[in-house]
């Protein structure tokens, strides 16, 4: 079965956002259920770095069974475009959208676009049961947890899916599906080349400026990996793509102080030559946490560097 995936491109692009980094949710996706399921043939796609004319006729030249779309409600506008362009050069290709503006306004889709199925929230195990589904020839779609459907003019919004409590047991995104060489990364850097891993979901705090109560619809709202298993993907990254600076998406690097320190030591025990950057809150930041996060111990400076964006709580 032929999957595709896209990170939607914006009808214009503004700035940065979705350039610098490779598009990790749909990487995510792939490598999840490229696990689950043997003998996909599955690929994906940003539509950052391709313009959307050149995208339609790519996917309908390739004519996926299933097209994921993922995106932000800054690319809303280009997703619906791309999507009803799809459908109408193949109106068999089962399109199934996801991201946080679908989870946001799923209904939207709906009356804007040919869409098939929208998954909200969290979308690993989600989508993984659609593919199951369509692979075994299922008819019933309807009531699959985390996904909206529209049935006889009536949309149905089944109820959210659990979250997975064990990051540890989702595999690393699927890089090997794109070009990491596309993604510059970003400009302050101390290597040639940086690239971005996230090493926790969710955030513990509530500002209100934030986007994150879009997904705290259910609980355990703040997940964490084990510090093993996220050294063990920067490992992997240097040793299969040569890349030795990381940018850790994580909203909050210290959301847990202890967490955070035993990560640092993670990094320091195995004399990693590596520079990594993180966001951190200055008010859960203290010097025991500064000299590790910055390489010191009392048995001196190891290899790795950090650089932290430091937030405060501005507006809780």
């Amino acid at each position: 079965m032929k999957i595709m995936l896209l990170n939607a491109p914006p009808l214009k692009t503004l700035g940065v956002t979705g350039q610098i980094y490779p598009p990790l949710g749909i990487l995510y996706l792939a490598s999840y259920a490229r696990e689950k399921m043997k003998g996909l043939d599955i690929s994906a796609c940003d539509g950052y770095k391709e313009e959307r004319e050149t995208l339609v006729r790519r996917i309908t030249k390739h004519n996926p069974k299933v097209l994921g779309v993922s995106f932000t409600t800054q690319a809303a506008t280009g997703a619906y475009r791309l999507i009803n362009e799809v459908k109408a050069a193949n109106p068999g290709i089962f399109v199934v959208a996801g991201g946080a503006h679908p989870t946001i306004v799923p209904e939207d889709l709906f009356e804007q676009t040919g869409v098939d199925m929208v998954v909200t929230g969290e979308g690993e195990v989600t989508f993984h049961e659609i593919l199951e589904k369509i692979e075994g020839a299922e008819k019933d779609l309807d009531s699959i947890l985390g996904t909206v459907v529209k049935r006889n003019g009536k949309i149905r919004k089944n109820p959210m899916r659990p979250f997975i409590e064990d990051l540890d047991s989702i595999p690393f995104p699927a890089r090997d599906l794109i070009d990491l060489k596309k993604y510059p990364g970003y400009m302050y850097k101390r290597f040639s080349h940086d690239t971005d891993i996230v090493s926790a979901r969710g955030c513990p705090f509530n500002c209100v400026y934030c986007s994150n109560p879009i997904w705290k619809q259910q609980k355990p709202w703040y997940r964490l990996r084990s510090p093993k298993n996220v050294v063990d993907e920067m490992e992997h990254i240097v040793e299969a793509y040569g890349i030795r600076e990381f940018f850790d998406q994580t909203d909050e690097f210290n959301g847990n102080k202890q967490w955070a320190m035993d990560l640092c030591d993670e990094i320091l025990n195995r004399k990693l030559d590596i520079a990594w950057k993180a966001q951190m809150r200055v008010d859960n930041l203290d010097k025991a946490l500064a000299r590790r996060s910055s390489g010191n111990r009392a048995s001196g400076w190891a290899s790795s560097d950090l650089r932290a964006q430091i937030r405060g709580p501005l507006l809780e």
